[in-house]
């Protein structure tokens, strides 16, 4: 059950996601991407409710997408696939750098995507956007969770 505090935490990173997709614009769509809202995908592996936040954000920041419906529809299901995959390593003690790895499972969905809209060759759609996540979300994401960790701030950043 949502209290009111669980809704408006949940309400803020949704927020929050959709503010980064889009002040950063150019690099959030397109055959290159380096969407730093995914950092947030992390959250899920310190609590799963923030799952449902994530997937939010990224389907309201997905309206604004150039891409259209294909980027409601696949950029949605690739952050559905992201988080259950994070929450899965969560629940099975797996490290965060390996949870973290989530971000590139669902990449074939944007390379086909990319496909479809610019014509260009899957694997290499496919590659460019999982080495997007992999330097957004385990390069950068996990030394910066890890850190918030250590330093007790993490409980009070969430």
């Amino acid at each position: 059950m949502f209290d009111l505090k669980v809704l408006v935490r949940l309400t803020i990173v949704a927020a929050i996601y959709v503010a980064l997709t889009l002040l950063v614009t150019p690099l959030s769509y397109g055959p290159i991407q380096l969407r730093f809202s995914e950092i947030l995908l992390l959250l899920c592996f310190f609590n799963p409710m923030y799952g449902v936040a994530l997937i939010i954000g990224c389907f309201l920041a997905n309206l604004a997408s150039p891409l259209g419906w294909l980027d409601w529809v696949f950029g949605t299901s690739h952050t559905i696939i992201a988080v259950l995959f994070i929450i899965w390593a969560r629940k099975n003690s797996l490290p965060l750098w390996v949870a973290s790895l989530g971000a590139i499972i669902g990449t074939p969905l944007i390379g086909w995507e990319l496909h479809i809209v610019f014509g260009l060759p899957f694997v290499i759609s496919t590659l460019w956007v999982a080495a997007g996540e992999f330097i957004v979300v385990t390069v950068f994401g996990v030394p910066i969770f890890r850190w918030l960790e250590k330093r007790k701030q993490f409980d009070k950043t969430i």
